[in-house]
């Protein structure tokens, strides 16, 4: 667990999931969504033993940001989100009616004002890293 309950309380200011059973299961899928968008950084690293606390602090206000709107939403996993889009759909005429809004807050799953709190930690760069400036080293 990266951030828990009484973490996501007294540090973080977390007011919205008062049930510990409920917070737990939040709590999981959000990390289930970060390990993918963040490459696993937090299962190859321990978040306590991050010399960059900034970076630490500033993924678990994400997570707390993360189960706050799943809390809201009613819904924790990309999948339900997803389905929270449908508002109506029609088998013979194959119309599906989208209601946006969930989909339009989050970015595969991860709410948007999270996905900006993680851009911060630098942990969501996928492209090449360059150790020295000039040397080019696979």
């Amino acid at each position: 667990m990266l951030l828990t309950f009484d973490d996501y309380k007294d540090n973080f200011g977390g007011i919205k999931v008062t049930d510990e059973t409920k917070y737990n299961a939040l709590e999981s899928d959000a990390e289930d969504l970060f390990n993918i968008a963040t490459h696993m950084f937090y299962v190859e690293n321990n978040i306590e033993d991050d010399p960059d606390q900034e970076r630490a602090n500033l993924f678990k206000k994400a997570l707390k940001l993360q189960i706050d709107y799943t809390s809201d939403l009613g819904a924790s996993t990309s999948y339900e989100i997803a389905d929270k889009s449908v508002k109506s759909t029609s088998i013979d005429g194959t119309n599906i009616t989208l209601d946006s809004t969930a989909a339009d807050q989050s970015h595969d799953g991860i709410y948007n004002l999270a996905w900006a709190y993680l851009l911060e930690t630098g942990l969501l760069y996928a492209g090449v890293p360059v150790k020295e400036r000039g040397v080019f080293e696979w």
